[in-house]
């Protein structure tokens, strides 16, 4: 009688070795024609190779194996291969032959989520790293945190902050929704729902919350993490309250810094820049900045553009500009600056030039702070309302200095943004132009008399 074992080796598909030899007849076979040979030479057909299969040790083995693989080990197909060295082909084959359901990766996952779940979770909350969590439960990263997902915790990023409200579970804001789903079967509108009407039947909720947001002037995030909301349900709980809804500039009291900064009458958009150019001085470099270069023109396909670069250095003999980031937008602008300007040369520093020049270090060694050359702003309403007062005074400057001196000197009188005396002198523009010819008439009165 034939057996499974001496067709086994016909059937093991390696794809190293071109050819196999059949142990029936000695002859050499193509590794993808074992079916044509084993029907043509002995007449034996793939079904009968299934019911060989079925009686020996290995298909008793492999069957056995998919019924577990359902809830515990790796899913059936790729791991039969692999340990019985057989053709996936042939494999599913079988399988439908038998009439038999191979184990699918979900049904593994949900097993892993019983088996290593609470495992999981102990060495969590302890703070340990995925890496050594998949090591000590052989799981990999990825279906650790398909388990953290399932029972409704997150990264170690996403700390607990809120409480489930129906079972007080400590739980990340990103993962209520699917808590919610898993446990109490709710969706989150009727969560959302029974949450917001609890917390108006809570004077004392309410009335915390008037006072930080009404009173004290707290911002949206500093309420919504305190009490362990969503923006969204803190939004919904202060128009059932009707309390108006601030906008994040009106939530700026205190002053902040812009990106802007002032040294020798010359303005610096940037600390990076300001930096550089301190760094040039130290090492005796000479440079010119913004205002002293101009501005380069360059063709972009559709239309002509203008280029300001940062620096120009004659010792170097090509300007400079610095960035942070060095998207794809800004390489294929400069590629496009440096088709039009063949003779030009730019270079574009990096964080990597300023570090390795010691850029970053330079206050220490010119005893300079940077916080002392920026120019302070406040929001942009504020800074309007500061032109508007000093209206006739700014029209004054624009009329007696020529068009980019102005401008300059509005914002070191008044310490204001170039973005908002661009935005203000477009508003007033019909206003400024009946001033100008005032002022025209004004000085040139008794020449246009004469």
């Amino acid at each position: 009688m034939l057996k499974f074992e001496t067709i086994h080796c016909l059937i093991y598909h390696d794809f190293k070795d071109k050819s196999t030899i059949c142990p029936i007849c000695d002859e050499e076979i193509k590794f993808h024609q074992p079916f044509v040979h084993l029907l043509k030479k002995h007449q034996i057909t793939r079904q009968d190779c299934y019911e060989l299969l079925s009686k020996s040790k290995i298909g008793k083995a492999i069957i056995k194996e998919n019924k577990v693989s359902k809830h515990i080990k790796l899913s059936g197909k790729q791991s039969i291969c692999l340990k019985y060295n057989l053709w996936p082909d042939f494999v599913r084959d079988f399988f439908a032959y038998k009439n038999v359901k191979m184990s699918s990766y979900q049904n593994y996952r949900k097993g892993l989520v019983k088996l290593k779940g609470e495992k999981v979770k102990e060495l969590y909350y302890k703070k340990t790293p995925l890496i050594k969590i998949s090591k000590k439960l052989n799981i990999a990263i990825h279906e650790i945190k398909f388990i953290c997902l399932k029972l409704g915790f997150m990264k170690h990023k996403n700390v607990p902050k809120t409480k489930c409200f129906i079972c007080n579970e400590k739980l990340s804001r990103a993962s209520i929704a699917s808590h919610i789903k898993a446990r109490h079967n709710i969706t989150f509108k009727q969560y959302k729902e029974m949450l917001i009407a609890d917390f108006l039947q809570n004077k004392q909720k309410t009335n915390k919350l008037i006072e930080m947001y009404v009173k004290k002037h707290a911002t949206q995030k500093e309420i919504y993490e305190s009490f362990g909301l969503t923006l969204k349900t803190l939004k919904e709980i202060l128009r059932r309250l009707n309390i108006r809804i601030r906008h994040r500039s009106e939530h700026t009291t205190k002053r902040k810094r812009s990106n802007w900064f002032l040294y020798k009458d010359e303005f610096y958009q940037s600390s990076w820049e300001l930096l550089f150019a301190w760094w040039l001085e130290f090492n005796h470099i000479e440079f010119k900045a913004h205002s002293q270069i101009g501005y380069i023109l360059y063709n972009d396909g559709k239309r002509k553009r203008k280029y300001f670069p940062d620096f120009y250095v004659p010792s170097w003999q090509c300007y400079v500009d610095i960035k942070g980031l060095y998207d794809k937008e800004e390489k294929i602008k400069f590629k496009k600056i440096r088709r039009s300007n063949p003779n030009l040369t730019i270079k574009v520093l990096l964080r990597s030039f300023l570090t390795k020049n010691k850029v970053f270090k330079i206050e220490a060694l010119v005893n300079k702070n940077k916080n002392d050359y920026a120019i302070v702003s406040q929001t942009k309403e504020f800074q309007i309302d500061v032109l508007n007062k000093n209206k006739q005074e700014i029209f004054e400057i624009m009329c007696k200095l020529p068009k980019y001196e102005n401008r300059r000197k509005v914002m070191t009188k008044f310490n204001i943004r170039f973005d908002v005396i661009v935005y203000f002198l477009e508003k007033c523009s019909e206003e400024l132009c009946v001033f100008e010819r005032a002022y025209f008439f004004m000085n040139n009165y008794k020449t246009l008399r004469s």
